[in-house]
Order: C-alpha cells, then sequence, then structure tokens
C-alpha cells in the first residue's frame, strides 16, 4: 500500500508516517500511528497516570494506548 511504501522511506530516514485524514472504513484496515518504538512503553505509563480509568479516548493512540 502507499502508506506501507511512505513509512519505509520515512524510516529509512529514522523518521515516522502517520495518517493524519482518511476514510473510517480505511482507518479499521490500517495502523494510523504506524509507530513502533521503546518510547510506547513510557507513553503507556503516563496514560495510565493521568488517566487511570482508561476513558479518554481509549485504543485510539498508538498500539492501541
Amino acid at each position: 500500500t502507499r502508506v506501507k511504501r511512505m513509512r519505509e522511506i520515512t524510516g529509512a530516514l529514522n523518521g515516522h508516517c502517520v495518517v493524519e485524514v482518511c476514510p473510517a472504513q480505511l482507518k479499521e484496515r490500517i495502523d494510523v500511528w504506524g509507530f513502533e518504538g521503546p518510547q510506547v512503553d513510557l507513553m503507556k505509563r503516563i496514560k495510565e497516570q493521568f488517566d487511570p480509568n482508561g476513558t479518554l479516548n481509549p485504543g485510539r493512540f498508538v498500539k492501541g494506548i
């Protein structure tokens, strides 16, 4: 897909590709964040600290945070 190719290109340049706007049907089929990295654990801990009940946009951030 185009998104996959863009992620390959940006990844080779130490960057990231995030899909900012797309149809809802496409969002169901792709990972709009496309982010993998050691920072995800830190983001999860921050989310848990400030939103312990998981009520703010559950599952809508990187890796389902």
